[in-house]
């Protein structure tokens, strides 16, 4: 019996004792795993504001975006002011919406002189395809709100977009400029791109006044889509603005503050000026079924040989590539000294 007990309370002890090891082996456990964790928890805070901070959110027409800080896959769905400042800035896109139609046949518009190597152009006119946007697989979309409006909460879906007012017919467009740069982090870049234009702007005003000139400037645009009648471009248009920025004269007729005015063949006074700029999209033979009107040889600027057909995309489509180009037609043309741009020919008689 005495034997027995000796023998159970032998078995009472080592199971007491295998007990206390067990225990005091998961409190170690727990411990290494707590000082762990504690270990660990500030680093996760770090990558959650990091991952935090990798957005910001950006207010635009249609609302607000979260926005990449570094994107690195942007798509200038509208293919105009968009990838013109985009280009400024030296932040291509990866690709750009383009009109099949003029693509096609010319390429990207001709003031972008180069700077669109690498850039795939997607068809965009008349109106996106989603299915091959989400392909691209990009991280910002850009687009005027006048084209993206209608398929904004989609293309959201895709990637943040950020949206514009269409710049056309508004002379504040250097507003849209800065809000573009502002979007994907430029906004220092762009005040030193925009101050460039403005220094240019003012040595080619100061050389007009030095020279005196009194040149009237007449624009027009032969539209061809109808054979009866021409465009004359106001106060309100691109190359109209920056005329009136360098205070060059324009004919009476148009100096209005629109846009631009349709003006049958017959009332060709509306067109003449010292000096026309006849601006040309992408039907050159058109234009020459203009020119050979006899009511067209009656012009002022025709008779004395100055007559000039430069490419309407940058007299119409604002950006500051845009605003370069114009000013090369205007340094060439006006001045009479070669500018940088390849974009313009005299039409000689």
């Amino acid at each position: 019996m005495g034997k027995q007990r000796n023998h159970s309370s032998y078995h009472l002890r080592r199971w007491i004792k295998w007990c206390f090891l067990l225990v005091a082996t998961i409190a170690l456990i727990s411990g290494c795993n707590f000082v762990s964790s504690q270990r660990n928890s500030p680093q996760k805070s770090v990558d959650s504001v990091a991952s935090s901070a990798e957005f910001r959110t950006v207010h635009h027409v249609l609302g607000e975006t979260k926005i990449p800080i570094h994107p690195q896959r942007i798509l200038a769905l509208s293919g105009t002011t968009d990838l013109d400042t985009l280009l400024a800035l030296e932040t291509p896109p990866m690709a750009a919406g383009v009109d099949p139609s003029y693509h096609t046949k010319n390429g990207f518009f001709p003031h972008f002189n180069g700077k669109t190597d690498g850039i795939q152009p997607i068809p965009t006119w008349p109106k996106p395809n989603l299915e091959q946007i989400l392909q691209l697989k990009p991280d910002l979309i850009l687009g005027q709100r006048n084209y993206v409006e209608p398929v904004y909460d989609r293309l959201s879906q895709i990637a943040p977009t950020f949206v514009y007012e269409n710049a056309i017919g508004n002379p504040e467009w250097r507003v849209v400029f800065r809000e573009i740069a502002a979007a994907i982090g430029q906004s220092a870049k762009g005040e030193q791109v925009l101050n460039d234009l403005e220094q240019r702007l003012s040595q080619l005003k100061e050389a007009l006044s030095k020279q005196n000139h009194e040149t009237e400037i007449s624009v027009i645009f032969y539209w061809t889509e109808n054979r009866y009648v021409y465009s004359i471009f106001g106060k309100r248009s691109f190359g109209g603005s920056l005329l009136e920025e360098l205070e060059l004269p324009r004919p009476s007729a148009q100096r209005f503050d629109a846009l631009s005015q349709d003006v049958s063949l017959e009332l060709t006074s509306y067109a003449d000026g010292d000096i026309i700029f006849l601006l040309n999209y992408s039907e050159p033979e058109e234009v020459e079924k203009l020119i050979e009107n006899p009511l067209w040889s009656q012009l002022k600027a025709v008779q004395n040989n100055r007559v000039y057909r430069v490419n309407n995309i940058h007299w119409y489509t604002p950006g500051v590539l845009a605003a370069h180009a114009v000013l090369d037609d205007v340094e060439r043309y006006v001045l009479g000294r070669s500018g940088s741009s390849d974009g313009a020919r005299s039409l000689e008689r």
